[in-house]
């Protein structure tokens, strides 16, 4: 399974939270729900991710 977040953060915690925790679980893992809480948008590492992006993206070409 491939899961992404747009830069700016996003709430998983709705409906797509519940039927991804389900597949989770029917396979046999857990949900972490730190990583979960990683994604919101108002998390600080998801700022400090976005903030250093840039600056490496230039630095990179």
């Amino acid at each position: 399974m491939f899961f992404s977040t747009p830069h700016g953060g996003a709430d998983p915690r709705g409906f797509l939270q519940h039927i991804a925790e389900k597949a989770i679980k029917a396979a046999g893992f857990s949900v972490n729900e730190q990583i979960v809480n990683t994604l919101l948008p108002s998390a600080e590492r998801l700022r400090e991710l976005r903030d250093g992006f840039g600056p490496m993206a230039h630095e990179q070409n």
